[in-house]
């Protein structure tokens, strides 16, 4: 893709958004792909599973249930907004709307470093897990920037081959893992089905390791992987009826990813005989136990790993670059992050930035924090995705706390106590507690600074908001029409 085959296309405030990307491009079930991929539920399950036992213990998977609960009140809120006004801007937009410039713009320095965190632990730690995978085949252990950078460029190339494209790989990518941890799940439920009485004890309460520490712990990194949830809201200038598809895309996908994850958190405590101890010595506690129940499931999970990594990744780059793509239009950022490939009709500067500044920030930080080793890279990963969710449940707050007031300005004849005001309640309550026990000071490490960072981007988000109030830019101005598909296949 060529410079010759792209425009910067101006749009005036005020106005609904253009047509200048693929407008109609997405189904509705293409739209929950794109939400259930960006969760990535092999991965996770391989992956943030072994955190989430070290923290809850026995009862995670009724950590993991809470959280399901807990984030459904929040995803009522994402639906709701998206019921009247859908627009790739995502929180930014809602919550201006709902709450003024002042806190939209905000919302966008918070949201827009908490994404571009996130987008960077989307693309690392699939690359920790092609190191994982690689060391163990081969015995030969490549650092893991270069497969950090390697996993990024692949990330890159594929969401700029257009939305078609992209969502296509991550169907594929999505069925192919769902597959495997399905089939993982049956097999450890089937030969230890003698367990799966004594597994009933992983839903009692009184089986949290640590209390509410550990609770907090655990339900945090339960928020990291439903975080993934909402990736179509963005995509609503490509999608066919937004204000419908939407809402039943990110349902649907938190329903699923939800569904996989405890049945995959039950499956390991039964294939581990109820015995946590055990489970803790290894470093892929599913995977353990899937082999142990059927050898030959071990590669297959395995290489499920690999592609709900590449899945993610690209899920992820989809919906950030079409945040910042959004941001430009409204002035937040320079005007040349909403160029347009003319053929490919996808935000390409927005891509190639987005995908940059989150490599260049992974490294730069890992470096300093953990150095080139191979356990460098789990120390950088695991203090700097942590930031990434404490900012984003700030945003999630946020929203949840604008919804009453953008019904009762954009929408009051549809106004609901219930939906409206009670649900976003529930969902303060339910993400402020843990959010605290995360970020509390005096921990030990770079996490005990985090609550400072947090303080200083509000502070620069308020500076900026009354910047952006005085200069009366268009924040919120931009919403996603009910369109008719271009030509999909040009």
């Amino acid at each position: 893709m060529s410079i010759s085959e792209t425009s910067v296309e101006s749009i005036s405030p005020g106005l609904r958004s253009s047509a200048s990307l693929r407008r109609g491009a997405m189904n509705r079930v293409e739209a929950f792909t794109s939400s259930v991929a960006a969760i990535a539920p092999a991965i996770s399950v391989l992956t943030v599973f072994g955190a989430i036992f070290a923290a809850a213990g026995l009862a995670s998977p009724l950590v993991l249930l809470l959280a399901v609960v807990a984030f459904a009140f929040h995803i009522n809120t994402v639906a709701e907004y998206n019921r009247v006004a859908p627009s790739p801007g995502f929180y930014v937009s809602y919550i201006a709307r709902a709450l003024g410039v002042t806190t939209g713009t905000l919302t966008a320095v918070v949201y827009g470093v908490g994404e571009l965190i996130l987008l960077g632990a989307a693309i690392f730690g699939p690359a920790l897990w092609d190191q994982e995978v690689i060391r163990l085949l081969t015995g030969y252990t490549p650092g893991w920037w270069l497969l950090l950078l390697i996993q990024g460029a692949i990330g890159a190339i594929v969401v700029a081959f257009g939305v078609v494209f992209s969502v296509r790989v991550i169907a594929t990518l999505f069925a192919l893992e769902l597959l495997t941890v399905v089939g993982g799940i049956i097999a450890i439920l089937v030969t230890h089905s003698a367990y799966i009485a004594v597994s009933a004890r992983a839903f009692n309460p009184a089986n949290i390791h640590d209390g509410a520490t550990g609770f907090g712990v655990a339900f945090v990194l339960c928020i990291l992987m439903f975080s993934g949830c909402s990736a179509s809201a963005p995509m609503s200038d490509e999608m066919e009826n937004p204000r419908h598809n939407i809402p039943i895309a990110v349902y649907s996908a938190l329903a699923i990813a939800g569904l996989i994850f405890v049945a995959a958190a039950w499956a390991q405590v039964v294939g581990f005989e109820g015995n946590v101890g055990p489970m803790l010595k290894t470093n892929f506690p599913f995977i353990t136990a899937a082999g142990n129940s059927a050898h030959w499931l071990t590669y297959l999970i395995y290489f499920s790993g690999i592609t709900s990594g590449l899945g993610v990744t690209v899920a992820t780059l989809n919906a950030a670059s079409r945040l910042y793509f959004n941001m430009s239009r409204e002035r937040l950022l320079p005007a040349v992050m909403g160029a347009v490939a003319r053929v490919r009709k996808t935000p390409w500067i927005a891509i190639g930035v987005a995908t940059g500044l989150t490599l260049l920030t992974m490294v730069v930080y890992t470096l300093i924090a953990g150095g080139l080793s191979y356990n460098g890279g789990y120390t950088g990963y695991g203090q700097i995705a942590t930031l990434g969710t404490d900012l984003v449940i700030v945003v999630y707050i946020l929203a949840n706390v604008g919804l009453p007031f953008f019904y009762r300005r954009q929408a009051p004849e549809l106004f609901s106590w219930l939906r409206h005001v009670l649900a976003p309640l529930l969902a303060i309550v339910l993400l402020a507690y843990p959010f605290w026990e995360t970020i509390k000071p005096n921990q030990a490490g770079a996490v005990g600074w985090w609550w400072l960072v947090v303080v200083v981007l509000i502070g620069l988000g308020v500076v900026a908001g009354l910047v952006a109030k005085r200069r009366k830019l268009p924040v919120g101005d931009y919403e996603s029409s009910e369109v008719m598909p271009d030509n999909v296949h040009s």
